[in-house]
């Protein structure tokens, strides 16, 4: 599960490719500035000019020969920044469109990985490029309300299907988008199988991976094979296993550290006393990380309480968003149209 040095070193050269392309394109942009404003190639060669004549004075033993260097040569950048004002071009035409701002497309911050560096890692050890896809189709322009009954109502609520997805359920979803920055919080989509939960699901990691967050999609089944085997590598006493339980640490870590994570499907894993034990510490650990989770399951409450013990249900009651969803079979629907 470890990630490959081959992979590990196809990330580094995505990265120095996009550095290339934005250097190519300042390098384009300013011979284009040098051909069609004179003042501003003038202004360019004084400042390499007094750059050069300052510099040769210092070493020719001028102790002065550098002071009011920066200041003087601040005032010739913003000479050359109203010259582009004053043509029409906007003042950060030389400054490259970085993927990342936080990194500034270099994948690191302070030697440590930025969180794009680690997105793309996770993108890799979990063929995340599934979830990539499901975005693409599955996003809140597609979503669509016509699969869900404007005439059937939901029990206790005395409105229809459609009005409670419409009224209730996708502006609670947009609310939590609105408010992860500040609170990352926990949604738990409950229902039927066909009824829009990943659907929904796949429009929120959409959104959230725009802004750059970082986000883990795992169905169930996935989670607990995956957290089964870092268990059973933490245990390891021989020294290749020791190795690879060192190499399997990240990505546990991922799925203990990652902002945003997506669990589809709880419940259809086979379930044991590990994945019981397993599925409190990972909700305990991101609970008290303040990190976001959304849980996608068929069961109801008293269906999980009996699954996976009442302390974990009850960190789901008390701490997430519960959304159940109703309606008919989307999938039901598409074959018969």
């Amino acid at each position: 599960m470890a990630l490959s040095n081959t992979e590990y070193n196809a990330i580094l050269r995505e990265y120095e490719a996009l550095q290339a392309a934005e250097q190519q394109v300042i390098r384009e942009r300013k011979a284009e500035l040098n051909r069609v404003l004179p003042a501003y190639r003038e202004t360019e060669q004084k400042i390499a000019a007094r750059a050069m004549e300052r510099y040769l004075s210092r070493m020719q033993g001028d102790e002065n020969g550098l002071n009011g260097l920066e200041e003087e040569l601040a005032a010739l950048e913003t000479e050359k920044l109203e010259i582009l004002r004053r043509a029409g071009y906007p003042v950060d035409y030389l400054r490259p469109a970085y993927r990342c701002e936080t990194c500034r497309d270099t994948g690191f911050v302070d030697g440590k990985k930025c969180r794009c560096f680690r997105q793309k890692i996770i993108a890799r050890l979990c063929r995340q490029g599934r979830l990539a896809a499901s975005i693409e189709r599955e996003n809140f322009d597609r979503f669509s309300l016509d699969y869900y009954s404007a005439a059937r109502e939901v029990p206790k609520l005395g409105m229809s299907e459609r009005a409670y997805m419409e009224q209730l359920v996708l502006p609670q979803c947009r609310r939590y988008l609105e408010n992860f920055d500040r609170e990352k919080g926990n949604l738990l989509f409950t229902g039927k199988p066909g009824l829009g939960k990943t659907f929904l699901s796949h429009c929120i990691a959409g959104e959230l991976l725009k802004r750059g967050h970082t986000v883990l999609y795992l169905s169930a089944e996935e989670l607990f094979s995956l957290l089964a085997a870092t268990q059973w590598r933490q245990r390891a006493e021989s020294d290749e296993e020791k190795i690879k339980a060192r190499e399997e640490k990240e990505f546990r870590e991922y799925i203990y550290g990652c902002e945003f994570l997506i669990i589809d499907d709880l419940g259809t894993e086979f379930s044991n006393a590990f994945t019981t034990a397993a599925f409190f510490s990972l909700l305990n650990e991101r609970l008290l990380s303040r990190l976001g989770t959304l849980i996608s399951t068929n069961l109801d409450p008293k269906q999980l309480k009996a699954q996976y013990t009442e302390r974990s249900t009850s960190r789901i009651l008390g701490e997430y968003d519960i959304l159940p969803f109703y309606g008919s079979d989307i999938r039901a629907q598409k074959r018969r149209q």
